[in-house]
């Protein structure tokens, strides 16, 4: 199951029958596109690079596939 799953039918249990309309992964779908056209142009933050860098090696990708 794709990270963030759980969370969006979580928030699909406190809107009952809006699962009838659109799945978890759909909404999912949407909102990152939304995101990457939102956010395509933006700069990241000071040091927001170096850091997830960072975390990667440490953590790696932390998927549980």
């Amino acid at each position: 199951m794709p990270a963030g799953v759980k969370s969006v039918e979580a928030l699909f249990a406190h809107y009952p029958g809006i699962e009838e309309k659109v799945s978890a992964l759909d909404f999912m779908a949407a909102r990152q596109d939304i995101s990457e056209e939102a956010f395509k142009g933006v700069d990241p933050m000071k040091g927001a690079i170096k850091l997830v860098k960072g975390l990667v090696s440490v953590f790696g990708t932390m998927s549980k596939d």
